[in-house]
């Protein structure tokens, strides 16, 4: 209950309120200060101060020896503290175990202890994957059982995270989400690999998993130091999606405190964070309180903690949102600063594409949960990005059929992405596009024919690629034409 107060203050405060009201109201109502006596036998600090008031009261004021042989006044408060102590021990066990918070490993009263599940070996075999995706997977299979492991320092194979939710028609029926599924991939010394996809792709629940902070249900992770050793404890630099920081302890306070539980000397660790505030811009702030920072500062801030003592692992969710364009250039040269010794390792979570282009040496685009593709920028764009992108506005309504008729008699292999009442999007191959000055003309005299507003031809841009890229492979062009708004075809390289 204590913990329901801002300040230990203000706990003793009303605590000690408390007890004067309880002691003004038992001598000033005499005829139920018995029933008082015994409802306030429930607060755990009562039953000694009572034992004192009510035993040392009568003997002194009253001299009535006769109080020691009636239990209820002295033995009951004897024996109370022991009660609630066996009680709320009970109870404190209850809630740690139903919360998932740490328990102590021995407990000698109950001997309850929260077992956490050691995590199965994922035995789902893997569905149909593009080829770079199944290489990586072999490759994290024979880094396993091969003794060269310290080429990778995070190891992650056969990943498998569900959920267990409720549905709406009963809360006693479960049914298990998928969140991340045989998800397989290493990241090597001096790497940083981007994970990109939509919303709920499972990239934060898989550093969440690399990190510890969410239990695996099935597969296994390996973190490894720059030596190749098991990682030690403070060598992992996590930077959450939520910004971890106490609201009270300024900034200069939050990196003092993490470089002292990261071991660093008084010396280094002044030298390190003068370093980090400057490269980041935060020297102003030091003086400043978390709560008073803005939502970019204080982003700065948890990506700082994360890099600070040179933790062999490093990983960031999102690390550069809500900070402007300037805060972010000073965290990417932050980050090329802290990979250029090539002893370490980064996996950034992130959805601009910018910042994956700049900073990563790799990628990979989670769709579902699934790994849909892994591999550098460059191999995507040349994988994917070697077609036009042709987009038609008509100018009036029920034109779509005859217009596609028409852009397939032009275009023979050309694939419709996407359907609006007024809006055609198109992806054509390089060979039926070239040479662009044919196209050109061919598409200035559909657009006389069909009286189109506008249209436009261009090479898929690396936006484009993604978000082609990150379409669901389970909606199909039926179930959306239905309601009459989106059509959407697979993308082929």
């Amino acid at each position: 209950m204590a913990f329901k107060f801002r300040t230990g203050r203000s706990n003793r405060y009303i605590w000690s309120l408390t007890f004067i009201l309880v002691n003004y109201a038992a001598f000033m109502n005499g005829d139920h200060n018995q029933v008082l006596y015994y409802i306030c036998m429930l607060i755990p600090v009562f039953p000694p101060v009572g034992w004192i008031m009510f035993s040392g009261l009568n003997f002194l004021l009253y001299n009535d020896h006769m109080i020691f042989a009636r239990w209820n006044y002295i033995y009951l408060p004897t024996l109370a503290p022991y009660v609630h102590g066996v009680i709320f021990a009970f109870l404190l066990r209850c809630l740690e175990m139903r919360y998932g918070e740490a328990v102590p490993g021995f407990d000698p009263i109950f001997r309850i202890q929260q077992r956490g599940r050691v995590p199965q070996q994922n035995k789902e075999l893997p569905a149909e994957e593009p080829p770079e995706v199944q290489a990586e997977r072999d490759r994290v299979r024979s880094a396993v059982t091969s003794l060269q492991q310290d080429q990778d320092l995070v190891i992650v194979n056969g990943l498998r995270k569900e959920y267990e939710v409720r549905t709406a028609t009963s809360i006693f029926k479960k049914k298990k989400k998928l969140a991340v599924r045989n998800l397989s991939f290493g990241v090597k010394k001096g790497e940083v690999l981007g994970l990109l996809g939509p919303n709920g792709a499972g990239k934060s629940t898989t550093l969440k998993m690399i990190s510890g902070g969410v239990a695996v249900t099935a597969g296994e992770v390996l973190l490894r130091g720059g030596d190749g050793a098991h990682l030690c404890p403070g060598a992992l630099g996590w930077c959450p999606q939520q910004d971890p920081l106490w609201p009270h302890l300024t900034v200069l306070q939050h990196l003092e405190a993490l470089a002292a539980i990261r071991g660093m000397g008084e010396e280094d660790a002044a030298h390190a964070i003068s370093c980090i505030g400057r490269a980041l811009d935060l020297l102003k702030h030091f003086k400043t309180q978390v709560r008073s920072l803005s939502a970019g500062e204080a982003r700065k801030l948890s990506f700082a903690v994360s890099i600070l003592g040179e933790p062999a692992v490093m990983l960031w969710d999102e690390p550069s949102v809500s900070v402007d364009p300037k805060g972010q250039r000073c965290m990417w040269k932050v980050i090329q600063a802290s990979l250029r010794s090539r002893e370490r390792a980064a996996v950034l979570c992130t959805q601009s594409l910018e910042e994956a282009a700049a900073m990563c040496d790799r990628v990979a685009v989670l769709v579902s949960g699934r790994l849909r593709y892994i591999g550098s920028i460059e191999d995507l764009k040349s994988k994917f990005g070697t077609s036009y992108h042709l987009q038609l506005k008509m100018a009036e309504v029920g034109q779509s059929d005859s217009v596609h008729t028409e852009i397939l008699k032009l275009f023979p292999h050309a694939a419709r992405q996407e359907r609006t009442s007024s809006l055609l999007t198109y992806k054509i191959p390089v060979a039926d596009a070239l040479p662009l000055s044919r196209s050109f003309s061919k598409l200035e005299a559909a657009k006389r024919n069909f009286k189109l507003e506008e249209y436009s031809l261009s090479l898929n841009t690396l936006h484009q690629v993604f978000v082609e890229l990150t379409r669901d492979a389970e909606e199909h062009d039926l179930e959306v034409a239905s309601n009459g708004a989106v059509e959407q075809r697979r993308l082929h390289p």
